[in-house]
Protein backbone atom coordinates (compact mmCIF):
# COMPACT_ATOMS: atom_id res chain seq x y z
CA UNK A 1 0.00 0.00 0.00
CA UNK A 2 1.23 3.72 -0.76
CA UNK A 3 -0.15 4.80 2.49
CA UNK A 4 -1.53 2.71 5.82
CA UNK A 5 -3.66 4.54 8.10
CA UNK A 6 -4.41 2.19 11.82
CA UNK A 7 -4.75 4.95 14.17
CA UNK A 8 -7.55 7.82 14.91
CA UNK A 9 -8.05 10.99 14.16
CA UNK A 10 -5.53 11.45 10.71
CA UNK A 11 -5.87 13.81 7.98
CA UNK A 12 -4.52 13.10 4.26
CA UNK A 13 -4.72 15.73 2.38
CA UNK A 14 -3.44 16.92 -1.27
CA UNK A 15 -0.98 14.18 -2.12
CA UNK A 16 -0.28 12.12 -5.23
CA UNK A 17 -0.02 8.55 -4.72
CA UNK A 18 0.21 6.30 -7.46
CA UNK A 19 2.09 3.29 -9.05
CA UNK A 20 1.05 0.72 -5.99
CA UNK A 21 0.02 -2.22 -8.26
CA UNK A 22 -0.18 -4.97 -5.66
CA UNK A 23 -1.83 -2.37 -3.24
CA UNK A 24 -4.19 0.32 -2.39
CA UNK A 25 -3.32 3.92 -2.78
CA UNK A 26 -4.30 4.61 0.56
CA UNK A 27 -5.70 1.94 3.22
CA UNK A 28 -7.65 2.69 6.16
CA UNK A 29 -7.24 -0.64 8.43
CA UNK A 30 -8.29 -2.10 12.06
CA UNK A 31 -10.37 -1.28 14.48
CA UNK A 32 -8.51 1.54 15.70
CA UNK A 33 -8.87 3.11 12.64
CA UNK A 34 -11.62 5.54 12.95
CA UNK A 35 -12.29 9.41 12.42
CA UNK A 36 -9.50 9.54 10.11
CA UNK A 37 -10.31 12.00 7.06
CA UNK A 38 -8.67 11.61 3.22
CA UNK A 39 -9.37 14.39 1.49
CA UNK A 40 -8.47 16.59 -1.82
CA UNK A 41 -5.85 13.76 -2.71
CA UNK A 42 -5.08 12.16 -6.21
CA UNK A 43 -4.94 8.66 -6.30
CA UNK A 44 -4.08 6.77 -9.54
CA UNK A 45 -4.02 9.25 -11.96
CA UNK A 46 -2.20 13.20 -12.88
CA UNK A 47 -4.06 15.88 -11.51
CA UNK A 48 -5.74 16.54 -14.88
CA UNK A 49 -7.70 13.26 -14.68
CA UNK A 50 -6.43 12.06 -18.07
CA UNK A 51 -3.26 9.76 -17.22
CA UNK A 52 -3.09 6.44 -15.77
CA UNK A 53 -0.46 5.55 -13.37
CA UNK A 54 -2.78 2.68 -11.44
CA UNK A 55 -2.71 1.43 -7.98
CA UNK A 56 -4.62 -2.00 -7.27
CA UNK A 57 -7.09 0.14 -5.17
CA UNK A 58 -7.77 3.51 -4.49
CA UNK A 59 -8.61 4.07 -1.13
CA UNK A 60 -9.36 1.02 0.95
CA UNK A 61 -11.04 0.78 4.43
CA UNK A 62 -10.94 -2.89 6.00
CA UNK A 63 -10.62 -4.97 9.13
CA UNK A 64 -13.16 -2.79 11.17
CA UNK A 65 -12.51 0.77 9.79
CA UNK A 66 -15.33 2.83 10.91
CA UNK A 67 -16.61 6.21 10.95
CA UNK A 68 -13.65 7.58 8.50
CA UNK A 69 -14.22 10.08 5.85
CA UNK A 70 -13.41 9.61 2.31
CA UNK A 71 -13.77 13.76 0.55
CA UNK A 72 -16.04 16.31 2.55
CA UNK A 73 -19.19 18.51 2.09
CA UNK A 74 -17.64 20.33 -0.73
CA UNK A 75 -16.12 19.46 -4.38
CA UNK A 76 -12.98 21.11 -3.36
CA UNK A 77 -12.53 18.14 -0.36
CA UNK A 78 -13.21 15.94 -2.99
CA UNK A 79 -10.42 13.19 -4.06
CA UNK A 80 -9.89 12.70 -7.66
CA UNK A 81 -9.81 8.54 -7.69
CA UNK A 82 -9.06 7.13 -11.63
CA UNK A 83 -7.26 4.41 -13.38
CA UNK A 84 -6.64 1.98 -10.08
CA UNK A 85 -6.98 -1.76 -11.49
CA UNK A 86 -9.62 -2.62 -9.05
CA UNK A 87 -12.52 -0.47 -7.14
CA UNK A 88 -11.98 3.39 -6.58
CA UNK A 89 -13.31 2.64 -3.12
CA UNK A 90 -13.57 -0.53 -1.30
CA UNK A 91 -15.35 -0.65 2.01
CA UNK A 92 -14.29 -4.10 3.19
CA UNK A 93 -16.01 -6.24 6.20
CA UNK A 94 -19.05 -6.48 8.39
CA UNK A 95 -17.32 -3.97 11.15
CA UNK A 96 -16.50 -1.98 8.37
CA UNK A 97 -19.28 1.09 9.18
CA UNK A 98 -20.02 4.61 9.41
CA UNK A 99 -17.79 5.50 6.31
CA UNK A 100 -18.97 8.27 4.30
CA UNK A 101 -17.67 8.46 1.14
CA UNK A 102 -18.70 11.77 -0.47
CA UNK A 103 -17.98 14.62 -3.45
CA UNK A 104 -15.15 12.70 -4.89
CA UNK A 105 -14.35 12.26 -8.38
CA UNK A 106 -14.25 8.38 -8.93
CA UNK A 107 -13.84 7.11 -12.58
CA UNK A 108 -12.33 4.57 -15.25
CA UNK A 109 -11.06 2.23 -12.80
CA UNK A 110 -11.27 -1.61 -13.38
CA UNK A 111 -13.91 -2.15 -10.64
CA UNK A 112 -16.75 0.09 -9.32
CA UNK A 113 -16.16 3.31 -8.34
CA UNK A 114 -17.38 2.44 -4.45
CA UNK A 115 -17.66 -1.62 -4.25
CA UNK A 116 -19.22 -2.67 -0.65
CA UNK A 117 -17.40 -5.99 0.03
CA UNK A 118 -14.55 -5.56 -2.73
CA UNK A 119 -17.62 -8.24 -4.71
CA UNK A 120 -18.87 -5.95 -7.18
CA UNK A 121 -21.90 -4.01 -7.30
CA UNK A 122 -24.31 -4.57 -4.09
CA UNK A 123 -27.78 -3.94 -4.50
CA UNK A 124 -30.01 -5.77 -1.56
CA UNK A 125 -33.79 -4.93 -1.01
CA UNK A 126 -33.84 -6.55 2.15
CA UNK A 127 -33.12 -4.17 4.93
CA UNK A 128 -31.51 -4.06 7.91
CA UNK A 129 -28.65 -5.64 6.59
CA UNK A 130 -25.52 -6.72 8.09
CA UNK A 131 -21.88 -5.83 6.02
CA UNK A 132 -19.62 -2.89 4.62
CA UNK A 133 -21.46 0.47 5.49
CA UNK A 134 -24.27 -1.84 6.29
CA UNK A 135 -24.09 -2.68 2.35
CA UNK A 136 -26.40 1.02 1.83
CA UNK A 137 -28.48 0.32 -1.42
CA UNK A 138 -28.08 3.01 -3.71
CA UNK A 139 -30.41 5.06 -5.32
CA UNK A 140 -32.42 4.56 -9.13
CA UNK A 141 -33.41 7.05 -11.14
CA UNK A 142 -35.58 7.30 -13.94
CA UNK A 143 -36.83 9.91 -16.46
CA UNK A 144 -40.56 10.65 -16.49
CA UNK A 145 -43.01 11.03 -19.40
CA UNK A 146 -42.68 15.08 -19.21
CA UNK A 147 -38.64 14.50 -19.72
CA UNK A 148 -38.38 15.34 -15.34
CA UNK A 149 -36.05 13.25 -13.22
CA UNK A 150 -36.98 11.27 -10.60
CA UNK A 151 -34.90 8.97 -8.07
CA UNK A 152 -36.17 6.04 -5.52
CA UNK A 153 -33.88 5.39 -2.77
CA UNK A 154 -35.37 1.56 -1.04
CA UNK A 155 -34.24 -0.98 1.20
CA UNK A 156 -32.50 2.08 3.70
CA UNK A 157 -32.79 2.54 7.59
CA UNK A 158 -36.53 3.69 8.24
CA UNK A 159 -36.99 7.55 9.38
CA UNK A 160 -33.58 8.70 8.52
CA UNK A 161 -31.91 11.60 6.16
CA UNK A 162 -29.27 10.71 3.85
CA UNK A 163 -27.33 12.88 1.54
CA UNK A 164 -27.76 11.85 -2.09
CA UNK A 165 -24.96 13.04 -4.34
CA UNK A 166 -25.02 13.57 -8.00
CA UNK A 167 -22.80 12.82 -10.96
CA UNK A 168 -21.96 12.88 -15.04
CA UNK A 169 -19.64 10.82 -16.62
CA UNK A 170 -18.58 9.92 -19.95
CA UNK A 171 -19.23 6.29 -19.24
CA UNK A 172 -20.61 3.68 -17.37
CA UNK A 173 -18.44 1.91 -14.80
CA UNK A 174 -17.58 -2.14 -14.46
CA UNK A 175 -20.66 -4.48 -14.38
CA UNK A 176 -22.48 -1.35 -15.37
CA UNK A 177 -22.52 0.38 -12.31
CA UNK A 178 -22.75 4.21 -12.11
CA UNK A 179 -19.37 6.50 -12.32
CA UNK A 180 -18.65 9.39 -10.80
CA UNK A 181 -16.49 12.02 -12.84
CA UNK A 182 -18.23 15.33 -12.88
CA UNK A 183 -20.09 16.44 -9.46
CA UNK A 184 -23.20 17.70 -10.03
CA UNK A 185 -24.41 18.65 -6.25
CA UNK A 186 -26.18 16.86 -3.82
CA UNK A 187 -29.38 17.20 -1.71
CA UNK A 188 -31.27 15.67 1.25
CA UNK A 189 -33.85 12.70 1.54
CA UNK A 190 -35.37 11.29 4.74
CA UNK A 191 -36.93 7.90 4.21
CA UNK A 192 -40.43 6.78 5.33
CA UNK A 193 -41.30 4.22 7.72
CA UNK A 194 -40.41 1.41 5.13
CA UNK A 195 -36.57 2.69 4.71
CA UNK A 196 -37.91 4.24 1.13
CA UNK A 197 -37.87 7.93 -0.28
CA UNK A 198 -38.63 9.20 -3.72
CA UNK A 199 -37.19 12.79 -5.36
CA UNK A 200 -37.03 14.62 -8.09
CA UNK A 201 -33.46 15.02 -9.51
CA UNK A 202 -32.67 19.25 -9.68
CA UNK A 203 -29.76 18.74 -11.87
CA UNK A 204 -29.48 18.78 -15.68
CA UNK A 205 -27.10 15.74 -17.26
CA UNK A 206 -24.11 17.75 -19.28
CA UNK A 207 -24.46 17.31 -23.31
CA UNK A 208 -22.36 13.58 -24.06
CA UNK A 209 -22.82 12.34 -20.48
CA UNK A 210 -25.67 9.22 -20.08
Amino acid sequence: DGLTITGSGSTVRGLAIDGFASGAGIAISGPRAAGDTVTANVIGTDPTGSLARANAFGVRILNGASDNLVGGDKAAAGNLIAFNTGPGVSVEGNLSVGDQITSNRIFANGGPAIDLGDDGVTYDFASPRMGPDNLQNFPILATMPDGSRQGWLSGSIPSTTYRIEFFASSAYGAGGSGEAQDYLGSLTVTTDDQGEAVFDVPFTTPAGMP
